[in-house]
């Protein structure tokens, strides 16, 4: 039996490179434009921890990533938050507080803040920063009443639950760089059991100390020039980069009903794990290619249909060519030779938003099906030797271009993998169409209001 789609009816994002919504993040990946830079004065003294020299005690071998500007930005009244207690408010859970209003606000969502809305909550958040610089073992003057709840990742939910008066499921989560697509099957599997119509989902990561440079450093993942090369034969490591994102997710036949505005619908999702392999941040083509089907099943779909993946494209050596099989694998199988599968990373504009990675994924596959173009993945050249694109039936795209024709809908596959093995991916097609109201001739002289408004007289 085909099960329900799931529409996304709003989205809120902060991403690298001024993206603040999804006209500037099309306008970024539209131009292949890279937002990756030097990390700011403001985190921390890169010199101080950065060193060419690898393998290096308590140094960096990168000293680039994909930074949002602003974060400690924040109106922290607009949130019913004290001026008081907002300094010990963890800048993840501001950006989730932020990007969740905009979803709600960008679907149109009427709530009622007297008596409670039922909407479900779902984050994905795995970072310490802000809690460590708050206190050392040795002095923990810095620690205030506020601090337990400012940093703890069950509050990255339930600050939004509770400041939004949303009486769902408030759930946080950690699966790595899995996280954010983890809390989007959550919802929707919350949704398709009847359990809510509405869900917010979404993940966060915020980079306020050098700590997560030099362990991935010590472990020979990241690459120094900070530069992510995704199925590139000079794919050397990751890029570091932060953001936040958040979707508002309805079940398609409400979302009609309503006449909610839909980006795109979700018809598959999947997750499954490694299992034991030969290091437990060691990927298994197995386990890629099993989760891949199982996505198409729910979906009720064949392969062939998808018409471009949002890889996980981390741009290491060894991940690249697993994930490259992986998706040959499950989607190639049937595919003519001359039409081959186009695959791309938002990484490589980005970084690897790690946490908030699958959300960054999810949001550009959006953007492709609304548009019907797939933007150039970046520093594609000379392919992975240890990729046989031609045999594989696979291309990376290096300039924007149309979406690939297609007799039916259009189809769009997410995924999203945790260093720990924790996998995840996710099917869109596109929003269906809807007929276009005719509107009777309006006098010209007739005036229009424009409303609007704000959370006091003060801001109005």
């Amino acid at each position: 039996m085909h099960k329900e789609g799931i529409a996304i009816i709003g989205i809120g994002c902060r991403f690298p490179g001024g993206a603040n919504d999804t006209a500037s993040f099309w306008k970024l990946l539209k131009e292949g434009r890279e937002a990756v830079g030097e990390v700011p004065p403001d985190r921390w003294n890169v010199e101080r921890f950065y060193d060419a020299e690898p393998d290096l005690a308590g140094k960096s071998i990168a000293r680039r990533g994909g930074f949002v500007d602003g974060i400690d930005q924040f109106d922290p009244q607009f949130f019913g938050i004290s001026p008081r207690e907002a300094p010990y408010v963890d800048p993840q859970h501001r950006l989730l507080l932020e990007t969740a209003w905009e979803a709600m606000e960008d679907a149109g969502l009427v709530l009622d803040l007297d008596r409670g809305t039922d909407v479900a909550v779902f984050v994905g958040i795995s970072h310490n920063d802000y809690h460590i610089i708050q206190g050392t073992p040795w002095d923990s003057s810095g620690i205030s009443p506020h601090s337990p709840t400012g940093s703890a990742h069950s509050i990255a939910a339930n600050r939004i639950s509770y400041c939004f008066n949303l009486r769902g499921p408030s759930v946080a989560m950690d699966t790595a760089c899995s996280s954010a697509l983890t809390a989007v099957h959550a919802a929707c599997e919350h949704i398709r059991a009847g359990r809510g119509d509405t869900a917010l989902a979404g993940g966060v990561t915020v980079m306020i100390t050098p700590g997560g440079f030099i362990g991935f450093s010590q472990a020979s993942m990241l690459s120094p020039e900070g530069r992510c090369a995704a199925f590139d034969a000079s794919a050397n490591g990751f890029v570091r980069g932060e953001g936040a994102g958040m979707v508002l997710l309805k079940r398609l036949s409400q979302a009609l009903a309503d006449g909610d505005p839909i980006h795109g619908v979700i018809i598959g999702t999947a997750l499954n794990q490694d299992g034991h392999t030969n290091g437990i941040s060691l990927p298994s083509p197995e386990a890629q290619a099993r989760l891949v089907r199982d996505a198409c099943a729910d979906a009720g779909i064949t392969p062939s249909q998808i018409g471009f993946v949002e890889a996980h494209g981390t741009g290491t050596a060894v991940g690249d060519p697993i994930e490259a099989h992986a998706l040959a694998e499950a989607l190639c199988a049937g595919r003519p030779a001359d039409a081959p599968l186009t695959i791309g990373s938002v990484k490589t504009n980005l970084g690897h938003l790690e946490t908030a990675a699958g959300v960054a994924g999810l949001v550009k596959a959006v953007l492709v099906l609304k548009h019907r173009q797939i933007p150039a993945s970046l520093h594609f050249e000379t392919p992975n030797p240890n990729i046989d694109f031609e045999g594989l039936k696979l291309r990376v795209n290096t300039a924007l271009e149309p979406f690939p024709e297609t007799k039916g809908k259009r189809m769009v596959g997410v995924n999203s993998f945790g260093f720990g093995g924790a996998n995840a991916h996710i099917i869109l097609e596109e929003a269906p169409s809807r007929p276009h109201l005719e509107h009777r001739n309006t006098p010209e002289e007739r005036a229009w209001p424009m409303v609007l408004s704000a959370r006091s007289e003060e801001a109005l």
